[in-house]
């Protein structure tokens, strides 16, 4: 399982950067039927800490230091690990991709892990 992820996240980190390790402060779902703004089919967590934009702000690509979201379509397990880390209060790590927002400049989670 580990060699799995491992290979995950190298194959993502081309486009995706490693943006903060901390608590998750926040947690909210939305649903298909709030399609009527960007928040469509997201997991949208927030962490104590803000997300590192130092790593990765270069202009339009720019993301958000205060939210990001998992998108419901395939991202079932990163959502899944997110939800177990809010509720066991343990810290995680996150990748995000700044080349997929969902709102503004809130980027798209691509990655999540757990930390001691």
């Amino acid at each position: 399982m580990q060699r799995l992820l491992s290979i995950f996240l190298c194959l993502t980190s081309a486009h995706s950067f490693a943006a903060g390790e901390s608590l998750i402060s926040t947690i909210s779902a939305w649903g298909p039927a709030n399609s009527a703004n960007s928040h469509a089919n997201i997991v949208q967590i927030q962490l104590d800490g803000k997300f590192d934009k130092a790593a990765f702000n270069n202009g339009n690509n720019a993301c958000s230091a205060d939210f990001a979201g998992i998108r419901a379509e395939g991202g079932q397990p990163l959502s899944s690990l997110a939800y177990a880390a809010f509720f066991s209060k343990q810290p995680i790590g996150v990748w995000l991709n700044p080349a997929d927002k969902y709102f503004d400049n809130r980027c798209i989670i691509t990655g999540v892990w757990l930390l001691k």
